[in-house]
């Protein structure tokens, strides 16, 4: 497998990586009741660094390869940890049931991206809709 090149490392991909970073941080300071507050600020600043990774990236031409991977993953990170933070608060077996639905959703559309990309050889980036 190839290393990374200098090229793939920009700007939006480090904020995609630390996207990633913060959102693994505030999912073990969230079981601390003295830290919450700093788990929801770093999960709301991941959040907006979600929008501007992908603004900066299509502004300053720095679209990467790299990037059209790590973004959607970085996207399922934050998606798990939000639900599974709101689900252990709520603690309510429908919410659960609807967690699941949600994760296998993510499951499903990158398993079809990957068998894509497999079989045809095309890349299927991340929309709006996933």
């Amino acid at each position: 497998m190839a290393g990374i090149s200098r090229k793939e490392i920009t700007v939006p991909n480090i904020m995609t990586l630390l996207r990633i970073i913060m959102a693994v941080v505030a999912a073990v300071l969230i079981r601390d009741p003295e830290r919450r507050g700093l788990a929801a600020v770093m999960l709301i600043f991941a959040s907006i660094l979600d929008y501007f990774d992908g603004w900066y990236a299509r502004r300053f031409q720095q679209k990467t390869r790299l990037g059209a991977h790590l973004d959607p993953f970085a996207d399922k990170v934050l998606i798990t940890v939000v639900f599974l933070i709101i689900a252990s608060a709520i603690k309510t077996p429908w919410f659960y049931f609807f967690v699941g639905v949600i994760l296998l959703r993510e499951v499903l559309v990158t398993m079809y991206r990957i068998v894509v990309r497999r079989k045809a050889g095309v890349f299927v980036p991340a929309s709006w809709l996933g």
